[in-house]
């Protein structure tokens, strides 16, 4: 399925066939909130919120700032859970994505992968490695 960014009250999900159009099924889905302000973020999925701040190293080459100086993005993870993706620069230049599940305890990681979505309680990642793309799964 391919998630549609909606108001809260237009919130679906799109399914598309082999081709990427439209399928015509539609299932509704719960929404996740997500607000910032500089490196914390608060995350809402259902009547669970969640408080996250991301504290940097200060030889993280970011530049001080009031404002987001990384974006995160929020997912619908396993079961009631919501998984936090924010991407950082590290000293060469790359990308570090840094995943945080929030559910009744709170796991966070780095990885050199791509968060895809929530793969029967698992989560899948992405890895564009050459001319493959590899894919794998985290059990919490």
């Amino acid at each position: 399925g391919v998630t549609s960014i909606a108001t809260p009250e237009n919130v679906l999900m799109v399914y598309v066939d082999t081709h990427g159009q439209p399928s015509g099924s539609r299932t509704d889905g719960d929404v996740v909130g997500l607000n910032s302000t500089g490196n914390s973020y608060s995350v809402t999925r259902g009547e669970s919120t969640w408080n996250a701040t991301y504290v940097f190293p200060p030889d993280s080459g970011l530049a001080p700032s009031n404002a987001c100086v990384l974006c995160a993005a929020a997912y619908r993870g396993p079961g009631s859970s919501v998984v936090l993706v924010n991407k950082s620069p590290t000293t060469d230049g790359d990308l570090q994505t840094k995943v945080s599940v929030l559910g009744d305890t709170v796991v966070t990681f780095d990885s050199d992968w791509d968060y895809v979505g929530d793969l029967s309680g698992a989560l899948l990642f992405a890895r564009l490695d050459q001319n493959q793309i590899r894919l794998g799964t985290v059990n919490l």
